[in-house]
């Protein structure tokens, strides 16, 4: 009874104190009650400790039962604490400090009880954590097979619905940039100072800095106003009211831009399937504020009687979303559509095509084929990437947390892959239900 009475309260002390370390913010680390907490509770678990070990049985199962969790507690410690010495300079001074300042207060309290750790202590210290040790590798290994059977599960889904991954591979193949590319490129930098790809992505790194001029974020801002207009349902409308200084001054440019992106093929973005999820996509912020951009302008257009204006500028919109389509990414289907949507209501305002109609239900049909497609490409990055886990950790995407990188690493690694072998699985049953007879002869 009396290592139960000094145990649960060095167990409560080293909970609270990982607790603390593990979801304080910085801001609370900092300050005059977290540096308090920081140094005292440090020195409170050691002494806690010391007391504890000093009153445990000779023998029994006891012992065991004692320095299982505290040990464990101690470990969960010390990784917060070196997880939050590696985040910034301020926290490591403080957390550094707290260490030292509880080893020379457990030294001095060591010296003046004159005990030392005897080697028994020791042994029963490391064995435990050898215990937990081989305990945590039995759950890592019992929760990654259980992330190969969602896996297997999710492929053969896959199989069943008549969507075989092994075809489905087959079929995948790498693009390249072409002519129309290098002129959209230039094309973002000049209207709306963009990237062709992604930031973040390994093709962004390669291309030139942006100067971020005000021209073009002003530009931004008066186009998205613009587009957000309650317009009437006919084709007459007034928007004298709105100011279009920062399009009316570049309208020799954008009409310039229009003309060299209609004189040459649709843009495409380089990019590799095998890549996975570290696949190069295109700069979709960028091409949706330049299109917001293009709606603006067909509107000022539109209002001043300009049609054929107006009908290039649309064209060029639409040249930019045929890219959009081709790019293998669901996000990038995704920004297609919705740069379809903003022009769409603009282009209803012109003179309606010949095959306009007729053209429709082929559209439908050709977008449904696209969406099925880019939903198995999802699934079979997800799928890949588990494998790419498995034989190259390094390849784990790390979340922000105050784990030190080798723990973040580890712990993180194996949830990522769950949650891959999960998307792919659920994308199976929905792909199921796209192609299910129910949702086929719902109207479009």
């Amino acid at each position: 009874m009396k290592i139960l009475i000094r145990s649960i309260p060095l167990w409560l002390v080293l909970g609270g104190l990982s607790a603390l370390l593990a979801s304080a913010s910085e801001e609370t680390l900092t300050r005059l009650p977290g540096v308090t907490a920081l140094l005292l509770l440090p020195v409170l678990a050691a002494w806690l400790t010391a007391g504890a070990v000093a009153a445990l049985p000779a023998r029994g199962p006891r012992r065991i039962a004692f320095w299982l969790p505290t040990v464990l507690g101690w470990s969960a410690l010390i990784i917060l604490v070196q997880g939050r010495t590696e985040s910034n300079d301020v926290q490591r001074s403080i957390i550094l400090l707290a260490v030292e300042f509880m080893g020379v207060i457990s030294v001095w309290l060591a010296i003046k009880a004159r005990r030392l750790p005897s080697w028994r202590v020791v042994g029963e210290a490391v064995g435990a954590l050898a215990v937990l040790t081989v305990l945590g590798a039995v759950v890592t290994w019992g929760y990654e097979a259980r992330t190969r059977s969602i896996a297997a599960r999710a492929e053969a889904r896959w199989a069943e619905i008549g969507h075989p991954m092994s075809e489905f591979e087959k079929t995948l193949t790498s693009s390249r940039e072409n002519a129309g590319s290098q002129v959209l490129r230039q094309v973002l930098r000049e209207q709306v100072n963009s990237l062709y790809y992604k930031n973040g992505t390994r093709a962004a790194s390669l291309e030139p800095a942006l100067d971020r001029p005000d021209a073009a974020e002003s530009r931004i801002k008066h186009a998205v106003e613009v587009v957000s207009l309650k317009l009437p349902p006919s084709d007459d409308f007034d928007i004298s009211s709105q100011s279009f200084a920062s399009t009316e001054s570049v309208n020799a440019e954008l009409d310039e831009s229009y003309r060299r992106m209609l004189a040459t093929e649709p843009a495409r973005w380089a990019s590799d399937p095998q890549d996975g999820y570290l696949m190069s996509v295109p700069n979709f912020h960028g091409i949706r504020q330049f299109a917001q951009v293009i709606a603006a302008d067909a509107l000022r257009r539109l209002a001043a009687g300009d049609q054929d204006g107006a009908a290039r500028a649309l064209a060029a919109g639409l040249r930019l979303r045929k890219g959009l389509v081709e790019n293998p990414t669901l996000v990038s289907l995704m920004i297609a559509v919705a740069v379809d949507g903003l022009l769409s209501s603009k282009q209803v305002r012109l003179p309606a095509s010949e095959d306009g109609l007729s053209s429709l239900p082929q559209d439908v049909a050709t977008m449904r084929a696209e969406f099925q497609r880019r939903l198995q490409m999802e699934a079979w990055a997800s799928l890949r990437q588990i494998h790419l886990q498995i034989s190259e950790p390094d390849v784990a995407i790390h979340l922000s947390n105050p784990l030190p990188e080798w723990a973040d690493k580890f712990l993180n690694a194996p949830w990522f892959r769950r949650q891959c072998a999960n998307a792919a699985l659920n994308e199976a049953e929905y792909m199921a239900i796209e192609k299910s007879p129910t949702t086929m002869t719902l109207p479009d």
